[in-house]
């Protein structure tokens, strides 16, 4: 049973969905042959996973990913400090951890997630594993809520370029 799930597993992947505008095709390749085929990204932006079945019999399912910057998945405890509340249920101090961090933001999941409104703006303060353990206080406005995962997506607002210390992390 457990060569099944691992078989199932192998053929699920990830694949970025870039803008239409930048390119009009994405790319598949076969988990079993590695044939690839070219599939038109304006066909592919209603859709949140397919499934290519490939000339030799192999079908491999895709999970498509929207998102602008890639994210890395980690575990780092955070503190938030609420600095707007949409909502007078907000609370003004939450804690949790990151789930994963890109240079444009971070998903965080927090026993208090339900509290959160989107557009609430936050404070988050977290400790990047980099060679000093990095310390570091973002300013963040809240864009989605997970109820399944308990998990709220936000955006960092503090400035208008990447902060190198989040992208060094991010690429390593």
């Amino acid at each position: 049973m457990n060569s099944l799930i691992e078989q199932k597993r192998k053929n699920i992947k990830v694949i970025d969905l870039p803008r239409k505008d930048l390119r009009p095709y994405v790319t598949f390749s076969c988990s079993s042959c590695g044939k690839t085929t070219n599939v038109a990204t304006e066909t592919l932006e209603r859709y949140h996973t397919v499934k290519i079945k490939c000339p030799c019999g192999s079908v491999t399912q895709y999970v498509i990913n929207r998102r602008s910057a890639f994210r890395k998945k980690t575990n780092l405890p955070v503190d938030i400090l609420v600095i707007t509340a949409q909502s007078s249920k907000t609370p003004v101090k939450a804690t949790g951890y990151v789930d994963d961090i890109s240079v444009t933001g971070m998903g965080i999941i927090t026993p208090t997630y339900n509290s959160f409104e989107i557009g609430d703006v936050i404070e988050a303060h977290f400790e990047l594993p980099l060679n000093n353990r990095e310390k570091v206080e973002k300013r963040c406005v809240v864009v989605c809520k997970d109820d399944k995962t308990k998990r709220i997506g936000v955006k960092f607002i503090d400035s208008e370029t990447s902060d190198p210390r989040i992208a060094a992390f991010v690429k390593s």
